[in-house]
């Protein structure tokens, strides 16, 4: 594991064409990004269909600068403003704008009947099912969906959702953001509790993590991440 973090580029030989990314830990960025290429599953399609087309020994794995009195993002975003290629976002502290649609590692791909069945059991199962829902847990279900409340005991409060790739006035728009990698769901809860721990099952189950962190990233707070939210009381 490298004592410092690093910037990094994966480099067409063929057309000069670059990714770029920063890690803590090279040699686990570097493993995680090839495996997804060779099987076909790397959550950039533009750097897929480039490996798909040119092939792995077209590709090399390079540092650029091991950054030390700096802010790696800010190290990033000097090799970013370069506009490389087969990076989808340019914004170093916005890795995931521009990733939805084709772009998204599941896109076009369809539910196994048995996920399908397992959910409806699963639903079924709910003491709640089938039974009508009050007025009240409508309106908790709008401020849910609107994303611009979160509740704290008997104090109601509005605010900002900030995540690793910007600042968002609902957790529906910092959810779409993240290019389909995390649940608005999810993303409300890390923000509420930035203090959460990651674990290994945490790790394992995230697409955004397995995207953008790797394994030495376990142990961190979401907050350390750089998940947040800033509250205005509403009483």
């Amino acid at each position: 594991m490298n004592a410092l973090p690093v910037i990094y580029a994966i480099t067409n030989s063929h057309t000069g064409e670059r990714y770029i990314g920063s890690t803590k830990n090279l040699s686990a960025r570097k493993s995680h990004h090839f495996s997804n290429l060779k099987r076909g599953q790397h959550v950039n399609r533009k750097l897929q269909a480039a490996f798909d087309q040119y092939g792995k020994d077209a590709f090399s794995f390079d540092i650029l600068e091991t950054v030390e009195n700096a802010d790696i993002r800010d190290v990033e975003q000097r090799y970013l403003d370069t506009i490389p290629a087969y990076n989808i976002s340019l914004d170093a502290k916005a890795p995931l704008k521009g990733r939805k649609g084709k772009s998204h590692p599941r896109f076009g791909t369809r539910m196994s009947e048995e996920t399908r069945r397992k959910m409806s059991a699963g639903i079924r199962a709910n003491p709640s099912f089938g039974q009508p829902i009050s007025e009240e847990r409508r309106q908790k279900h709008r401020e849910i969906r609107l994303g611009t409340k979160v509740l704290e005991g008997d104090v109601r409060c509005i605010g900002t959702f900030i995540t690793p790739w910007g600042r968002f006035p609902t957790g529906a728009a910092a959810a779409e953001a993240s290019g389909g990698l995390i649940t608005q769901a999810n993303l409300r809860r890390l923000c509420a509790e930035p203090d959460r721990e990651i674990n290994e099952r945490s790790f394992r189950k995230s697409k955004y993590l397995n995207a953008h962190h790797d394994r030495s990233d376990i142990g961190k707070t979401y907050g350390e991440l750089g998940f947040g939210f800033e509250r205005k009381s509403e009483n």
